[in-house]
């Protein structure tokens, strides 16, 4: 068999795994804050702390996965003169707000999580 297809096939029931050779793939460490909760089934992360480029392994292990059980992508961020759409505040840098609160950012973390939801009755957001 094909390496790459017996390595998403164990992608499957082991997101950890999968996680850590996609992020080797890309040439990046793998978040500890993401294998935090592994263990017991539960992806639990913090979106503001994600770099972008750190999502693409995530998002690809979340796609083909059916093991977990709990999946959490949170935010803390709060904007300090109390706007809600960040995305019209054209004064300010990018770099002063987490990119999870783009709304392409948050449109790339929802799409995989579609087929998952639909298909496990197990896994809850």
């Amino acid at each position: 068999m094909i390496d790459t297809v017996q390595v998403r096939r164990q992608g499957a029931f082991d997101f950890q795994s999968h996680y850590e050779y996609l992020c080797a793939l890309q040439d990046s460490v793998p978040l500890p804050a993401v294998k935090a909760y592994l263990n017991q089934g539960v992806l639990d992360i913090n979106g503001d702390r994600v770099r972008l480029p750190d999502w693409v392994p995530i998002l690809n292990s979340l796609g083909i996965n059916k093991h977990l059980t709990f999946v959490a992508v949170r935010s803390c961020y709060q904007s300090s003169n109390g706007e809600t759409d960040i995305n019209n505040r054209f004064y300010l840098h990018e770099s002063q707000y987490p990119k999870i609160k783009v709304v392409t950012a948050t449109l790339m973390v929802c799409a995989p999580l579609c087929q998952p939801l639909c298909l496990l009755p197990a896994l809850t957001c």
